[in-house]
């Protein structure tokens, strides 16, 4: 469930900047490549980690059944709640709203 919300969270942020996650070739590798690109460089780094979570739960589908351990989803806990904040944080900065005159 950590790894959805994480994926989630990356396409709201890459929806938010104005682009679509591309389907074809694969739209969970392209959903962590497109984050980076969306936000800025500070992401590259969590980008990466959950593309590596990308990677070991593409191998969980196919078989490998004890290759996630409690701290690897301990982790990836704590990685998903690090990329809400970062992105609700540059969401707010990016779409500021400011009180309408009337």
């Amino acid at each position: 469930m950590a790894y959805n919300a994480a994926r989630t969270l990356a396409t709201m942020a890459i929806r938010a900047a104005g682009y679509r996650v591309k389907q074809t070739g694969g739209a969970h590798y392209n959903t962590f490549l497109a984050l980076e690109a969306a936000m800025d460089p500070s992401v590259a780094t969590i980008a990466a980690y959950l593309n590596n979570c990308r990677v070991k739960r593409n191998e969980l589908s196919y078989g490998a059944a004890a290759l996630v351990s409690e701290s690897d989803a301990g982790e990836l806990l704590e990685k998903t709640e690090q990329l809400r904040r970062l992105v609700e944080d540059w969401i707010v900065r990016k779409h500021e709203t400011r009180p309408h005159s009337l």
